[in-house]
């Protein structure tokens, strides 16, 4: 692995920083996550204009092309700020489960395509359900009907998709795994958002209630539906690690520069070595999860066997480190730390909703120890 960023790298992080800072103030978080608007459409545009909402979608179809780490660099500026929105359900999960189930050649291989190309223009969005994560799609029911099929079933605390215009549903056809893809304003389909600690990733229940889909719907079967799912909950937890640790590291500056002014017994805090040994920790903490987050989006950029284990590994390492260095900065400010002035728990908040996404720290871990287990079975070839 090259530790090094290359300069187009360093260009994409700076500019990120700069733009999101601008678009993206406290003011349009506390709206959102604290008063329950919606997202403005305006920052939703602004991250299309800027080419990231087709940040993995190929050229051919209107994107970007890069890859994990120009992914986790964007990801980690993004969770500084506290970015509401479904940019990681659509621009990285949703679209390339999309693209990595569309099969080459076949009717609706076109209109995936142009999908990913409406997603990574802004003009639609995208999203997975059963992202490779405990309770998502287990309890939904497929029955072929003539040569289509009718989805039947209920599925509680999916986050990410109260805003999307279609949905990719893993499902068991006939005792088979498939990828459907089925557009959220269908008959029968109901999506109910709840509120939630974290209201710019509103959890969802999504009830199928007899929803009839026709043979184009079906996106990929078999080990080709399972790598699709495989691959693109990988890369949401490269990009859901990236954005814990640009969290983690923002609370970490909100704390070292409050102990430099806050004063008690006559002199600033940061100069107690009890407050000292926290921030040090806080940072050491912020290293360790940044690490894994860079390592894994370059072994999934990369083709590496352990990319799954490295995705995992990150995922847990990252969202146990937001929330504990949130906790530290809440502590280190005291009472003010969690009061409604205060931005700090704003973070907390972020940071336990990306705790429990695509697989906590305990799932997470147990991923990992199932791959060392049985070698090669979550070679990054499987997942596609």
């Amino acid at each position: 692995m090259d530790a090094g960023f290359t300069d187009e790298q360093q260009l994409l992080r700076d500019s990120a920083r700069g733009w999101l800072e601008r678009e993206c103030p406290m003011e349009l978080v506390r709206s959102v996550l604290l008063d329950g608007e919606d997202v403005p459409a305006s920052f939703g545009r602004g991250l299309a204009d800027m080419g990231w909402s087709g940040l993995l979608v190929p050229p051919e179809n209107g994107g970007a092309g890069l890859g994990a780490v120009e992914l986790a660099l964007l990801a980690e500026e993004m969770g500084r700020v506290l970015a509401p929105g479904p940019f990681v359900a659509s621009s990285v999960v949703g679209v390339s489960a999309l693209l990595a189930a569309a099969q080459p050649g076949a009717e609706n291989s076109s209109a995936a395509h142009e999908l990913a190309a409406a997603v990574a223009d802004g003009s639609r969005t995208v999203a997975l359900l059963g992202q490779g994560a405990p309770g998502s799609s287990d309890s939904l029911r497929c029955s072929p009907d003539g040569g289509g099929f009718v989805l039947d079933g209920v599925i509680e605390a999916v986050p990410g998709v109260g805003d999307v215009g279609h949905l990719l549903v893993p499902v068991s056809v006939e005792d088979a795994p498939a990828l459907l893809l089925v557009d959220a304003a269908i008959e029968g389909l109901e999506i109910t958002r709840h509120d939630y600690i974290d209201r710019g990733r509103r959890l969802c229940t999504v009830a199928f209630a007899s929803v009839k889909g026709d043979a184009d719907s079906l996106l990929a079967s078999g080990e080709k539906a399972l790598a699709a799912v495989a691959r693109a909950s990988d890369l949401g937890r490269v990009a859901l690690a990236a954005e814990a640790c640009g969290l983690a590291s923002r609370v970490l500056e909100i704390t070292v520069d409050y102990a430099k002014v806050r004063e008690q017994f006559g002199r600033p805090i940061g100069s107690f070595q009890a407050i000292q040994h926290k921030c040090a920790d806080m940072l050491v903490a912020v290293e360790c999860a940044r690490s894994a987050a860079l390592y894994a989006a370059w072994a999934c950029d990369a083709g590496e066997p352990h990319a799954h284990v490295s995705a995992c590994m990150a995922k847990a390492a990252a969202s146990q480190a937001a929330v504990d260095v949130a906790e530290q900065g809440i502590q280190v400010h005291g009472g003010m730390g969690f009061t409604w002035e205060s931005d700090l728990h704003l973070f907390f908040r972020r940071a336990r909703a990306l705790y429990h996404e695509l697989g906590d720290p305990s799932w997470c871990r147990e991923q990992v120890a199932r791959a060392m287990l049985d070698v090669g079975a979550y070679s990054c070839a499987s997942h596609g």
